[in-house]
């Protein structure tokens, strides 16, 4: 038995209906909380958290399988370009899928679910760019036994519909990969994994614990998560001095305050490195060596005011006289 403490309406209704979806996910039944008995109010007959209420009890955590929001306290670290540097090198080492996605994720930042679940026909060839249309994620499960499992659908939000842009060593590893491609549908398939049905996608546990993770051991990088390449491209696209806004497009971010949030402590380091690029660049165009090299228009009109001073000096200068004659 779980005491449940009363909330108030007002501290329910802040939560969003993100809640009751929870609460449905969990196995609790989320029916009733709003109907009945208003915002935050369990319906009449004290089941508004699915359990039955005795003596201001309930014989099931109605907490229970709800996913909290992401805690923005601590600063996200991202990889350096020497640990994804050592990622890619070991992927290319146990050869297979693994080399292909590391680098794909590490120059598009495209969540685990939505690379793969990626197909080739999501690529704009002419565009150069990543359709992102669907995405693998966790769903409620219908067969009676488990309580959720992995579906095809679509993105996260709908600002995770978006179009990346691909590198051209991205487009020539995919356009190399279509040639090579037995299945006209998804491009990392069970097949390439020797599992079955070969074409169907690859379940995203499968992928962390046999592909990912031997990758990240090979590296050194054994505590390092897939995710983290993701972190690794938002804080290149910062570090190159691209608009917040620009950011939030490529990640797919419900909101440029999900961008502040996540990436908010790396902008400043930004402004600082644009200011300083600046600043060496003022250097090189103001230091003597630059100027006195310079043949544009301010030097030109330098030397023809100090042509007219040199002439007005000599009309202004008295005529020679003979020595020992005065006027």
């Amino acid at each position: 038995m779980v005491p449940v403490p009363v909330a108030r309406p007002a501290q329910v209704a802040g939560l969003g209906d993100g809640w009751r979806e929870a609460v449905a996910v969990s196995g609790g039944a989320a029916e009733g909380a709003g109907d009945e008995g208003g915002a935050g109010r369990p319906a009449r007959g004290g089941r508004g958290f699915g359990g039955r209420r005795q003596n201001g009890r309930h014989r099931h955590n109605p907490a229970k399988g709800i996913e909290l929001p992401p805690d923005h306290g601590e600063e996200i670290i991202p990889p350096t370009a020497e640990q994804v540097s050592l990622l890619i090198n070991a992927a290319r080492e146990i050869g297979g899928i693994a080399y292909a996605i590391v680098l794909l994720v590490a120059s598009t930042g495209m969540r685990r679910g939505e690379i793969l679940a990626l197909r080739y026909a999501d690529i704009d060839w002419f565009s150069s760019e990543l359709l992102i249309r669907q995405a693998i994620k966790k769903a409620k499960a219908t067969d009676g036994v488990h309580k959720w499992q992995w579906k095809l659908g679509p993105p996260k939000s709908r600002k995770s519909r978006r179009r990346i842009g691909l590198t051209e060593t991205a487009r020539s590893l995919l356009a190399g990969m279509k040639e090579l491609s037995e299945s006209g549908d998804f491009i990392f398939t069970k097949g390439m994994v020797n599992l079955q049905p070969p074409d169907a996608w690859i379940d995203p546990d499968y992928f962390d614990a046999s592909i990912f993770g031997p990758i990240a051991d090979k590296a050194g990088l054994s505590g390092m998560r897939f995710h983290d390449l993701r972190h690794f491209f938002a804080s290149v696209l910062i570090a190159q001095g691209e608009s917040a806004k620009y950011v939030q497009d490529q990640m797919g971010h419900s909101s440029i305050q999900v961008t502040f949030d996540t990436y908010g402590h790396l902008f400043p380091q930004a402004k600082q490195d644009a200011v300083r690029r600046l600043d060496a660049t003022l250097a090189a165009a103001l230091s003597s060596k630059s100027l006195g090299s310079e043949k544009g228009p301010l030097v030109e009109r330098k030397r023809a005011s100090k042509n007219d001073l040199l002439e007005t000096d000599r009309l202004g200068e008295p005529e020679d006289t003979p020595k020992g004659r005065t006027n």
